[in-house]
């Protein structure tokens, strides 16, 4: 899960790799790019300080990873199969 905004510049970076890794894992992996404004719910639930911030949660819905800042699609990829995506 990443949390971001439409107005800050790496969030909008990571809009095609994010779209890309859902074309490519969505059947093994939930991809979610959500707006911060529209979940401040989540954002306080995960006490979000700074955007983006990536989230990853194992297949129990386990948090194990959390990176803040823009994200290679090398490195999510490698976190994904960190949480157990194959």
């Amino acid at each position: 899960m990443k949390i971001g905004s439409n107005s800050c510049v790496p969030c909008r970076m990571m809009k095609p790799i994010l779209a890309e890794l859902q074309a490519e894992y969505g059947d093994i992996a939930n991809i979610l790019d959500l707006e911060a404004r529209d979940h401040r719910d989540l954002c306080r639930q995960y006490k979000i300080r700074l955007i983006p911030t990536s989230i990853f949660f194992d297949q129990n819905g386990k948090q194990y990873s959390r990176q803040e800042g823009f994200l290679e699609k090398a490195k999510i990829i490698e976190l994904l199969k960190v949480g157990g995506m194959n």
